[in-house]
């Protein structure tokens, strides 16, 4: 990636708006850190999680 072109969409209105959005529905679902990834409705958080995400995989 090129950090100069990361850098200019910081200011991008549309990103800080995704941005906004994004973090007001992590809240909502009850994120409370990164990693954090949903199977579902299911919260799984931290990378020591990734293989109970792939166990719940299949399930969905």
């Amino acid at each position: 990636f090129d950090p100069n072109e990361v850098l200019a969409l910081t200011a991008d209105e549309n990103v800080k708006a995704a941005l906004k959005k994004n973090t007001e529905e992590a809240v909502q679902r009850g994120v409370f850190g990164a990693p954090s990834m949903f199977v579902g409705n299911q919260l799984f958080f931290g990378q020591d999680r990734l293989d109970f995400v792939l166990e719940a995989l299949p399930a969905q």
